[in-house]
């Protein structure tokens, strides 16, 4: 039996949100540190398994905290799962989702004001 060659995975839409993100952070005041592949997955990088796609920095408020950015139907790998778990259980913020999901954390933590 032939097999088909995979799709490739169209990461477009979750890289405009990414993008997005990314500038509402920096537009705050804070540096972006971006730990996505921006290749297609199996590429050969090697970074851990799991790891956010962002860690922010915030020098006006003394804190950072990881951002895993998702489309809203994207859902984490069980390696993204297991980070997450590790992050929040050393007392680290991580922000899961797209420029909602960024705004109602830097909100929450006062960086943002409400309304």
């Amino acid at each position: 039996m032939k097999r088909r060659a995979a799709k490739p995975i169209d990461l477009t839409l979750e890289r405009d949100i990414q993008r997005d993100v990314v500038e509402l952070y920096e537009g705050l005041g804070c540096t972006v540190i971006r730990f996505s592949q921006g290749k297609r997955l199996g590429s050969g990088t090697r970074q851990t398994p799991g790891i956010p796609d962002l860690r922010i920095y915030c020098p006006r408020l003394h804190r950072g905290w990881w951002h895993e950015t998702k489309t809203p139907t994207g859902r984490q790998s069980a390696a993204q799962i297991v980070f997450q778990a590790l992050v929040e259980g050393c007392d680290e913020s991580y922000v899961l989702g797209g420029t909602e999901a960024a705004i109602d954390y830097t909100r929450t933590i006062g960086l943002l004001a409400h309304g």
